[in-house]
């Protein structure tokens, strides 16, 4: 089952065309504005950004390029939000995006099943499925490559992937595996000590990276401000977006990326409240 992209739809446009040039070395721009029935200028225009495509125009482009329901869900939003002037609309329409742009990448599960994936690695697990050197079409070869990247034993690997199927986010596929979904999201407003171990364990993941990774392998940066406790909701709200935006334009939604790394983002109190 084919991911979608999670790409704008800029980004999508141009992925399309190098997967295009990378098949025929012979195959230009100008073909692919041919093929999806835009004029050279426009399409050049479209992809660098200083036009954007029309409302009229932009489902036929995406049924010719054989985008999903789902990604063109979301460069429709794109190209409303693009299209609108007030910026209360642009809020509104960029809020459906963060919500569509989760829902591509991951299923949502309650706190509860979430208990059921013990330990930090569990996510990364899943992850591990999209890795290019993945061999995925092999379960025992998969065991094996994973316990090694994880450094955790073949049997918690088999365990862990025993709760995939169960959830719906792997399935088997002949003799290896495929993942439904790259990711979870859950409620994280919602108390829940599976929740916090989560958090808990990769705050720890990163602390160590400071002693074992060298710094072109890791970028940490701290930030402490004055705020207006009114304003926490929206610091969370930007967050998500960041997240999301670091998620559609790095992240990779095909059996193509060469490792995994963790983002971590923790936004909290460093004074006390209490009135001496």
């Amino acid at each position: 089952m084919a991911r979608s992209t999670v790409k704008t739809y800029r980004e999508a446009l141009k992925a399309k065309l190098n997967e295009r040039m990378k098949a025929n070395s012979r195959y230009s721009m100008r073909a692919f504005a041919r093929d999806v029935d835009l004029s050279p200028s426009y399409l050049s225009q479209v992809l660098n950004g200083t036009r954007g495509l029309t409302a009229k125009k932009a489902p036929e482009v995406f049924k010719r390029l054989a985008f999903s329901t789902m990604d063109i869900r979301l460069f429709e939003l794109e190209m409303k939000k693009e299209h609108s002037r007030a910026e209360k609309t642009k809020s509104t329409i960029q809020k459906q995006i963060d919500t569509t742009v989760q829902s591509h990448t991951a299923v949502s599960i309650s706190p509860e099943r979430f208990e059921m994936m013990s330990g930090w690695f569990s996510m990364v697990l899943l992850q591990l499925f999209g890795l290019k050197d993945a061999p995925v079409q092999s379960r025992e070869k998969f065991l094996r490559f994973s316990a090694q990247k994880l450094q955790v034993p073949v049997q918690t690997i088999k365990d862990t992937i025993a709760v995939f199927l169960e959830l719906g986010l792997v399935q088997e596929t002949g003799k290896g595996y495929e993942a439904l979904h790259s990711t979870v999201w859950t409620n994280s407003q919602v108390p829940s000590e599976a929740i916090r171990t989560f958090h808990r364990q990769m705050i720890e993941q990163a602390l160590a990276s400071i002693e074992l990774q060298t710094m072109d392998e890791r970028s940490l940066r701290s930030l402490q401000v004055a705020i207006l406790k009114s304003d926490i909701p929206k610091i969370s709200d930007e967050v998500i977006r960041f997240s999301n935006m670091i998620l559609r334009k790095y992240g990779k939604t095909e059996a193509d990326a060469e490792t995994i790394y963790g983002v971590n983002f923790q936004v909290f109190r460093l004074i006390s409240d209490k009135n001496e």
